[in-house]
């Protein structure tokens, strides 16, 4: 007999006893079967409760955790941001303010590049790398103009310019690089700033084609060679009539600016360029000033033309001028005394040309102020005929002739 067919008798009351003692304890026996999966089941509720406890826990740790490294992530890259800006915008100006940057301007020189009623339009046109170019090339380059500058910044130090000259009829470009105050001079060390070469004065500084005669008093006098001058006549006169160029011509006597100007009225030719004598130890081989050169008005402020007046002649109409020499002396001596500041500029662009040194221009200064502006040379242009004529004055000490051209149109 099944246990389900016993407990069945047991309901119905028809069991034995021993049928009933067998059922109730098997029944006695599930019981305590059922209490005890009872506290089994309570037991794993309660560890389910803590399951789901542990799980919601670990999930706010983790998200606590990650919400951390977010947060050192973003300090990270914020401290990455922070120092590239502290990198860029103090420490490589820093490390830049030890080198020469072609557009700062020198100490003591009122800077240009300021906004007025005059010049709102070109205001920053006149940085000092413009005013430097423009003031050497009046000092040491006849004929020259400067037409544009533009210098672009590379950083730690280094700075690529570009200038754009007129020299005469043509405009040449020049390009360099200057590292850490100094030009890079690569195959060809020259730069822009071609000087008269020694011996065009013949006269001054050489010994080529030159005689030099010493009279009763030990006084000494240089002159060109006779054979020498008249080559240059001979070669003037197969030139055609329609012929323009340039001479290089020193006189017998010094003249002042005033004896200059009104020596030029009584020749045929234009002078472009006076030769100034700067002092017989200078280390200046050539400098001087333009004459009626034109070119772009510098606009100047009232600081400025304080400290160096008429620096700028271009502004000046000679014609209402009331003494054009005068104010062609303080030209000179302005621009001078210009250059006695611009020590790095000089550092930078003129070594190759010698004219490094702002003592040299301090110099040539005190002498102008001493023995005032003595001029023994000039650059002038003219045609074939009037450079003949030139020629033969007696008050040429030295010829030469240059840039040669067929005709003015040429």
């Amino acid at each position: 007999m099944t246990f389900a067919e016993l407990l069945q008798k047991y309901k119905d009351g028809t069991a034995t006893e021993e049928e009933i003692r067998l059922v109730e304890a098997e029944l006695e026996k599930s019981e305590a079967i059922n209490e005890y999966l009872g506290e089994k089941i309570e037991q794993l509720a309660d560890w389910e409760d803590w399951e789901k406890e542990f799980t919601s826990d670990s999930k706010k740790i983790r998200g606590a955790v990650n919400r951390k490294l977010w947060k050192m992530v973003l300090l990270v890259l914020l401290i990455l941001v922070l120092l590239g800006a502290l990198l860029y915008y103090v420490a490589l100006p820093l490390y830049n303010e030890q080198f020469y940057d072609p557009y700062e301007v020198a100490e003591g020189v009122p800077d240009l590049r300021v906004k007025t009623e005059e010049n709102q339009g070109y205001y920053e046109t006149f940085t000092p790398l413009h005013v430097n170019i423009e003031a050497f090339l009046d000092l040491h380059c006849p004929g020259w103009m400067l037409q544009n500058e533009k210098v672009e910044a590379l950083g730690l130090g280094r700075y690529e310019t570009h200038i754009e000259v007129i020299t005469g009829h043509t405009v040449k470009e020049y390009t360099a690089m200057v590292d850490k105050g100094e030009i890079q001079q690569g195959i060809n060390p020259e730069w822009f700033f071609p000087t008269p070469h020694m011996g065009r004065f013949f006269d001054k500084g050489s010994d080529h084609f030159v005689v030099t005669f010493v009279d009763e008093n030990g006084n000494s006098t240089r002159k060109q060679q006779e054979d020498s001058r008249s080559r240059y006549r001979e070669e003037l006169q197969k030139l055609p009539e329609s012929a323009v160029m340039t001479a290089y011509v020193s006189f017998d006597d010094n003249m002042t600016v005033e004896e200059l100007l009104a020596w030029e009225k009584e020749i045929d030719t234009s002078v472009i360029w006076a030769a100034v004598e700067s002092g017989e130890n200078s280390s200046l081989s050539e400098v001087g000033f333009d004459v009626h050169m034109g070119g772009q008005i510098l606009e100047t402020t009232e600081e400025f033309d304080a400290l160096f007046p008429y620096l700028d002649v271009n502004s000046v109409n000679s014609k209402d001028a009331e003494d054009m020499a005068a104010i062609y002396e303080q030209h000179y001596k302005s621009l001078l005394n210009y250059m006695s500041y611009q020590e790095d500029f000089l550092h930078a662009f003129c070594t190759v040309n010698s004219y490094d040194s702002t003592s040299a221009y301090r110099e040539a200064l005190a002498y102008a102020e001493e023995q005032g502006v003595q001029i023994y040379g000039a650059v002038l242009s003219g045609s074939r005929d009037a450079m003949l004529q030139l020629e033969q004055r007696s008050e040429i000490n030295s010829f030469l002739i240059d840039d040669v051209r067929l005709s003015q149109y040429s």
